[in-house]
C-alpha cells in the first residue's frame, strides 16, 4: 500500500456532469435529446473538454497561491475514525463494483476519512506492522486519497495529522510512509510535514521486492513522533 493519490479505473466515456462542475438537477427524460437529469454519456469533443478540464483543474491546485487561498476559505471538514457506513462510501470510490458488503475489521489498522457534510472526500489508513512479518516493522501511513475536487485545500494534511496523532498517542515513535519517486507533490508535503528519507538493509530489501511487483521505484520515508527533535530535508539540512 503507499503514500499517493488513489486513481479509481478509467471512466472517460462516463462522464457525468458534476465531473465537469455543472449542477444539473434531478429528473426524467424518455427522449434521446440532453435535457435536465439526462446521464449523459460524452464522446468527441465534450469528452476532450472534460479531460482538458480535469488537467487544467490538476494544475491549478497544484499552485501554491492556489493552495493557499484555498486552504483559508476551506468548507468545514470533518477528520474522523471510518465506520462500516463510511468504509462503504470508501470501497464504491476507491474500488467500484466491489459492492456494498461489510467488510471485516483489521485489528492492525486503523481507517481515517475526511467528511464533507456526508459524503466522503478523503480517506487514510494507519497501519501496525509486528516484528516477525514481511513488512518493516512499525507504524504506517497507507493509501492516503482525495477526491479531485477537494485536492488542494489541504485535507492531505489532515489526515496525516490524524495518523500522526494516533500513532503517537500509542507509544510510536515514528510514522513512516513510501511514496512514489515520480510524485513530488506528495514528496512535497511529506518534507513539509517532517518526514525525510529513511534507508537500512531490511528496507531496501522490502523496496526492491515491492518495485520488482510494481514496476516503478518507491521512496521510503520516516517522520520522528519524539518531541523538539530537530528535522531534515532531502538534502540533509535542518
Amino acid at each position: 500500500m503507499l503514500w499517493r493519490t488513489h486513481q479509481p479505473p478509467d471512466r472517460r466515456r462516463a462522464i457525468p456532469p458534476s465531473r465537469l462542475g455543472l449542477l444539473v438537477p434531478r429528473g426524467d427524460c424518455h427522449s434521446r435529446a440532453p435535457c435536465l437529469g439526462t446521464a449523459l454519456v460524452y464522446t468527441g469533443p465534450v469528452t476532450r473538454l472534460g479531460t482538458w478540464l480535469r488537467r487544467a483543474l490538476q494544475k491549478l491546485q497544484g499552485l501554491a497561491l492556489y493552495r493557499r487561498l484555498a486552504g483559508s476559505l476551506r468548507p468545514r471538514i470533518e477528520i474522523r475514525e471510518a465506520d462500516q457506513e463510511d468504509m462503504q462510501q470508501v470501497h464504491a470510490w476507491l474500488a467500484p463494483g466491489s459492492g456494498r458488503r461489510r467488510t471485516p475489521q483489521n485489528p492492525n489498522a486503523t481507517d481515517f476519512v475526511a467528511k464533507r457534510r456526508n459524503r466522503v472526500v478523503g480517506y487514510v489508513q494507519l497501519v501496525r506492522f509486528a516484528e516477525g512479518t514481511e513488512h518493516y516493522p512499525g507504524y504506517w501511513g497507507y493509501s492516503i486519497a482525495v477526491r479531485p475536487r477537494y485536492r488542494g485545500l489541504g485535507i492531505g494534511v489532515l489526515l496525516t495529522q490524524a495518523i500522526t496523532e494516533r500513532a503517537r498517542a500509542e507509544g510510536a515513535t515514528e510514522l513512516l510512509v513510501f511514496v512514489r519517486e515520480d510524485n513530488p507533490q506528495s514528496l512535497g508535503l511529506c518534507y513539509k510535514l517532517g518526514f525525510e528519507p529513511k534507508m537500512n538493509p531490511a528496507l531496501a530489501e522490502q523496496m526492491e521486492r515491492k518495485q520488482r511487483a510494481q514496476g516503478y521505484r518507491e521512496v521510503a520515508l520516516s517522520r520522528s513522533l519524539i518531541e523538539d527533535r530537530p528535522r531534515r530535508g532531502p538534502d540533509g539540512s535542518t
